[in-house]
């Protein structure tokens, strides 16, 4: 998930937020994009060390019960609005996200297995 982390900023930074600079939008919008992008590759980044963590500690083996539901309630969200807004050729468009992130769930849960 660290390197899952450093992908979305990077992405994000390339992608996103290099296309958005051009539009013509105002600076608050722009923030109010960018802040919550760069928040999720935080979560990412935390969630693998305690990934991480937890697979050397036994008194933190309920954290991954956590990051699974966050990763599972971020995706979930992903999917539900890009449904209510009609948007679902996105699903298209972020096909290596959704398969990565559909890897990410199936390896933490046969972690927790396991």
């Amino acid at each position: 998930m660290g390197l899952l982390s450093i992908a979305h900023a990077l992405w994000g930074e390339r992608k996103i937020f290099n296309t958005l600079t051009t539009n013509p939008m105002s600076r608050e919008t722009l923030v109010s994009l960018y802040v919550p992008w760069h928040q999720l590759s935080y979560v990412l980044a935390l969630s693998g060390i305690g990934l991480m963590l937890s697979a050397f500690r036994v008194e933190l083996a309920y954290l991954p019960y956590f990051i699974v539901a966050v990763v599972i309630g971020n995706f979930a969200t992903f999917i539900v609005i890009c449904m209510v807004k009609k948007q679902t050729e996105l699903f298209g468009k972020t096909l290596p996200q959704t398969i990565l992130f559909s890897l990410l769930i199936i390896l933490i849960i046969v972690g927790i297995a396991s």
